[in-house]
Formats: structure tokens, C-alpha cells, sequence
């Protein structure tokens, strides 16, 4: 039977599962663009017990074998997704996030080998996630070594993530195309000036000081709190709200006790839209140890909030342009870290400049980016 695909732009997007991360929102913004020009066919899940997005619920969301997941089921997944990709005939598969990525791709050429275009986004540098995972974390960067090659192209959302993806994967860079992340939607500015569904528990004078992310150990929340009790012990009044869940909570709440700063720091767990805390706060710091293209400090800058950042691998130092729009420090420095705080806080740069750089991060210009790459795969001319 001849394979024909439902139109010449058909898509079906793959993640691994729908939990809250930067990953999983960017994807689901391809769906949601997919969906507006009538290209969308399903966004498939490998591990479907894993949603916590709203968002998802406007799309054809559904597991790959059904409505149960686990890690030990991810090869399966394999077959089973061949078997899906053969039955919806699509133009495109994109997929998002390393474990989905090589699924797709084993997938996607078992079912049709090269009859369908096999797009995959990388979202952070291998080589990093390779020195600090571990055993697991080597194998999966290996798996992806042989596997990427497979791909008609792949996305990185940084010059930082594509150099690392053609060293450390051997990847030709022709092959390798930065789209930025499509972080400012038409909503954004909205979201941005809701009243805050969050306060902090001890209102003062002193600077207010926010981070945003997974608490994981890439985020440098150690780092930031270590910094954070030298700011507070410099500048009277000083606060700092971090936003997020994780695995190092505990961890980090016992550090804050130590360092003697508790009833200045609080943990706000999960924020369902953090625009107003970033917005209403003197500085947002991202101490990350590594990252692909961090959304919440675009975010910053779209909310006008001077941002300090560490100059890690990969991500900050293009959004920020190496220090036009913000403040850079070195990665795990805490004395440069909390210097760069108490500055920020000193001479804030103004609103109307990190908001004009937020747009160079809209779904409008990314998603016509990305139109512009189809087409040309279509064409064949990349």
C-alpha cells in the first residue's frame, strides 16, 4: 500500500509526558499553532499519568499505549507509535525532549523509514546532561548519538545547544537550525498584570528578589541561597520567593535554616501564573549550573524585571546578549552571584528595554521561523 500522508503539513507532536516544565510548554505551543492552521493530528504521550498542564486540554492529547505509562514501557512505545504513525499518515512528526526524540525517530523509520519528515527539538546541551547524569544520563546521550542522525532536522533553541549537539553528537550543523523558544504569547502581557495569587508571608521594605524553576540540582538553588544570605545580610529587608517543585525542597529549606535567612526566603511551590511575581518584584535571578534556553528568563525580561543570571551552558548570555539586558556572573560563584544582586537592585535597567528584547521570543516570529524550515524540508532544499 503507498504511503499518503492526510496533507502535505500534517503533524503529529510527541513528548514524553505532560508534566510542568519548560519542555513540555513549549511543545504544547507548537500544538497549539499546529492546531490554529488546521495541521495538527494528535499530541501523543509516552507517559500519559503524567499531566499537570492545563493547557493540553484543547488537543487530541492521548497516550501511546493508551492510558498507562512507565519508564520500563518506553521501548514498546516504539512499535506501538510505529503502528499509530502508519495508521494517521502524517507529513511531520516533531517531538520534543531526549527519551520522546529517540522513540520517534526509531519509530517514525520503522513505520515509514524515509517517507515522513522527522523533526526533533532539543531542549538543553547533551555534554552537560552527560557529565551529571550519571550512569543513565551517559547511556540515554549515547542512545541519542546514534539516533539523532536520523532526523531530518533538529531544533535547538540556542547557538549554545546547536554547537553542543554538532560536538558532542557529531551532528552536521547543516542539519541543526536555533529557533527560540516561542515564550511570549499574545496573552503574556495580560497574564503579566493579573493580581499575584501569592504574598509573601513577611512584608518589608527592603528589595524583593524571585526565582522560578524546578527545584533540581542544574538550577543552582544552593548557590542562590548561599548568595541570598549575604545580600540579606548587606541590604536591610531583603526577600527572595522561589517558585517551583522538586525533589531538593527539604534539602534546600534545611540550607536556609542553616544559613539563618528562613523568614526571608520563601518557598512558593508551584505558581500556576507566575507573571505577577516577577513583575512586582526588584530583580529575578537564574543561578543554573546549565540550560538550553531558560523561558523564565525571558519571562523576566518580558515582565520588565531586571534579571541576573549565571553565564552557564547554554541560554543566558544570548538572551541577555552578553550582559546588555541583564546582569551575567560566572556559574556557582555565590561571591559574584550576591554582588550582581545587590547591583541589580542598585540601578535596575529600565522596563521598556527588556520588554522590547522579549519579543525577539514571540510565538509569531518563532512559529514563522519554523514554517520557513518545513517549507524548505518540503522542498527539500534543506
Amino acid at each position: 500500500m503507498t504511503f499518503k500522508p492526510v496533507n502535505d503539513r500534517s503533524t503529529v507532536v510527541v513528548v514524553t509526558n505532560l508534566a510542568r516544565g519548560g519542555a513540555q510548554q513549549i511543545a504544547l505551543a507548537f500544538a497549539r499553532h499546529l492546531e490554529t492552521t488546521n495541521n495538527l493530528i494528535d499530541v501523543l504521550l509516552l507517559d500519559p499519568t503524567r499531566q499537570a498542564l492545563n493547557e493540553a486540554k484543547p488537543f487530541r492529547v492521548r497516550g501511546i499505549l493508551g492510558t498507562i505509562g512507565h519508564k520500563l514501557l518506553y521501548p514498546v512505545c516504539i512499535f506501538a507509535l510505529a503502528l499509530r504513525l502508519r495508521r494517521s499518515k502524517p507529513a511531520i512528526v516533531l517531538s520534543t525532549l531526549l527519551v520522546a526524540n529517540v522513540v520517534t525517530l526509531l519509530a517514525a523509520r520503522l513505520a515509514f523509514g524515509k517517507r515522513v519528515l522527522c523533526v526533533i527539538r532539543e531542549t538543553t546541551t547533551i555534554g552537560a546532561r552527560s557529565r551529571r547524569g550519571g550512569v543513565l544520563g551517559r547511556l540515554l546521550c549515547q542512545l541519542a548519538k546514534w539516533v539523532y542522525p536520523l532526523a531530518d532536522a533538529v531544533i535547538a533553541p540556542s547557538e549554545g545547544v546547536a554547537q553542543d549537539l554538532v560536538g558532542n553528537l557529531g551532528l552536521p550543523r547543516g542539519k541543526v537550525h536555533v529557533l527560540l523558544n516561542p515564550t511570549i504569547d499574545e496573552g503574556f502581557h495580560g497574564r503579566s498584570v493579573e493580581k499575584a495569587a501569592y504574598r509573601f508571608q513577611h512584608e518589608t521594605a527592603g528589595p524583593l528578589y524571585v526565582a522560578c524553576g524546578r527545584l533540581g540540582p542544574e538550577k543552582g538553588y544552593d548557590v542562590l541561597l548561599r548568595a541570598f544570605a549575604d545580600v540579606h545580610h548587606r541590604v536591610a529587608g531583603a526577600r527572595l520567593i522561589i517558585m517551583g517543585e522538586g525533589t531538593l525542597l527539604a534539602e534546600l529549606q534545611a540550607l536556609a535554616s542553616i544559613l539563618g535567612i528562613s523568614a526571608a526566603v520563601d518557598f512558593a511551590g508551584y505558581v500556576a501564573n507566575p507573571l505577577p511575581i516577577i513583575r512586582q518584584s526588584n530583580v529575578f535571578v537564574l543561578a543554573s549550573r546549565w540550560e538550553g534556553l531558560p523561558n523564565a528568563l525571558i519571562q523576566a525580561l518580558g515582565c520588565g524585571t531586571t534579571p541576573v543570571a549565571t553565564d552557564c551552558p547554554s541560554g543566558p548570555k544570548e538572551i541577555l546578549e552578553d550582559g546588555r539586558y541583564g546582569y551575567l556572573v560566572p556559574v556557582d560563584d555565590v561571591p559574584a552571584l550576591s554582588t550582581a544582586m545587590v547591583t541589580a537592585w542598585q540601578s535596575p535597567m529600565p522596563a521598556n528595554v527588556l520588554k522590547a528584547r522579549s519579543e525577539d521570543f514571540s510565538e509569531q516570529r518563532v512559529f514563522a521561523q519554523y514554517e520557513t524550515l518545513v517549507g524548505n524540508l518540503m522542498r527539500g532544499r534543506v
